[in-house]
């Protein structure tokens, strides 16, 4: 049960950091933010669904979206039921907590007015190979 509650308590917390700081910022009404914090983290949760719905999920603890998967439990289930989390939850309702886990970290971290830009994405860009390889240059010439 201490675990549940300390699981709400830290995304009441984040909601609410996120909420004064950007009323600190605009002096926007509180429950217009509110929605729109529900906004920004369901348009980004879509966006990932849409993305892995088709992919296969590797179902190892060390995977990045694993982890993502893992660290969205509580405590207690993290520490005792890793395997049974990453074996017994559907691939769909897996692929649907890893999205809104990403989503909400996003929100709470980078805030309303952050939308992803090149910087952001560059580390991915530059670990593309079809993007950076040199012979892709060469192809464009012949």
């Amino acid at each position: 049960m201490k675990d549940i509650l300390h699981f709400i308590e830290e995304k009441a917390h984040d909601e609410a950091l996120l909420l004064l700081n950007t009323h600190a910022e605009t002096n926007a009404f509180l429950t217009d933010l509110s929605e729109e914090v529900s906004k920004k983290i369901n348009g980004f949760t879509y966006e990932l669904l849409d993305f892995l719905t088709p992919i296969p999920l590797s179902h190892d603890s060390t995977n990045p979206l694993m982890k993502c998967l893992i660290n969205y439990c509580p405590k207690f289930l993290r520490e005792n039921y890793t395997p049974q989390i990453l074996k017994n939850i559907p691939d769909p309702h897996q692929k649907a907590i890893i999205a809104c886990y990403i989503a909400a970290k996003l929100v709470y971290k980078r805030g309303l007015a952050w939308s992803p830009s090149i910087v952001d994405i560059l580390p991915l860009v530059a670990e593309d190979i079809n993007i950076l390889h040199p012979d892709i240059d060469d192809d464009l010439l012949s």
